[in-house]
């Protein structure tokens, strides 16, 4: 039987985390993930998002034809992402919650810091090489474990300049790429089933809900007040799940 109140609880998760989505491009698991485990288990919030994460970064990614351009100029950091994202699921099935949380939230607060620090660094082409490789690496384990693609990817991609709506367009494509490979390794580990997949779908409403009303936002915001919301969302994520793992 369906506790009333716990599922408006979801449902008004899911909406928050499909917001910051619509307008940062990453946030949907960053906010709905901590906003979620305080009514369910760490896996089965990771299990309601996954049909709306690979959706909601579908319906972003292949807006203005960045697929093929992507994957050729991101295949170094994709050809390790993906078996990464691989290591980081079974670790979600193997490791205590609250040390989870823990690792999550000291990870996000340390990306958010050195997003800060290393506001005025460019990468240039040749350490987007190097570079590439070590940022999927650390992407796909931190995203298979919690979900959380998008911060590693985030600061890569802040270091290359890309415009707004390219650098929106091209994370939403990385994530999308990342959940496909998180959703296929949580079923193979019996973490995900037929139940968990359809409360999964049921989730989607509230979230494009939230993912519409976001993007009416964000095109309505400079890149000062973009990246602001960026570093807000990242703060109150790492509080969120420290705050969990010690508590």
């Amino acid at each position: 039987m369906f506790d009333v109140e716990i599922v408006l609880y979801c449902a008004f998760a899911l909406f928050a985390g499909g917001a910051v989505k619509g307008v940062a491009g990453i946030g949907l698991p960053l906010i709905a993930v901590p906003l979620l485990s305080f009514a369910v288990n760490l896996p089965t919030a990771i299990s309601l998002l996954l049909l709306p994460v690979i959706a909601s970064n579908l319906f972003q990614a292949f807006q203005g034809g960045v697929f093929l351009p992507t994957l050729r100029r991101f295949w170094p950091l994709i050809a390790v992402y993906v078996p990464t994202a691989v290591v980081g699921a079974k670790l979600l099935v193997s490791i205590d919650e609250r040390i989870l949380y823990v690792v999550m939230g000291m990870a996000i607060l340390a990306l958010t810091i050195l997003l800060r620090v290393a506001a005025g660094i460019s990468i240039g082409p040749r350490l987007e090489r190097v570079l590439a490789p070590i940022v999927g690496a650390v992407a796909g384990v931190l995203g298979g474990m919690s979900s959380f693609f998008g911060p590693p990817l985030m600061l890569f991609l802040l270091g290359l300049r890309l415009p707004k709506q390219e650098f929106v367009r091209t994370i939403s494509l990385l994530y999308f790429i990342g959940s496909v490979v998180l959703a296929l390794a949580l079923a193979a580990v019996g973490v995900v089933r037929l139940p968990e997949l359809g409360a999964s779908a049921l989730a989607m409403l509230p979230v494009f809900a939230g993912l519409h009303l976001g993007q009416y936002v964000q095109a309505r915001l400079d890149n000062r007040r973009f990246d602001t919301v960026v570093t807000v969302v990242f703060l109150l994520t790492a509080t969120s799940f420290l705050y969990r793992g010690f508590n």
